[in-house]
């Protein structure tokens, strides 16, 4: 990510809830792909 997007100028509360949400993208992804994994796993 670029460090702009971590200006000092932008609220605590802000950071920290895209924060938790791109966390939240983040793990929902992993999810996904563990499942995409498995499903192969099963098939094969």
């Amino acid at each position: 990510m670029p460090p702009a997007r971590y200006s000092p100028s932008l609220p605590v509360k802000v950071e920290y809830k895209s924060g938790i949400f791109a966390n939240f993208i983040h793990l929902e992804a992993i999810l996904c792909s563990l499942v995409h994994l498995e499903s192969e796993f099963d098939v094969n």
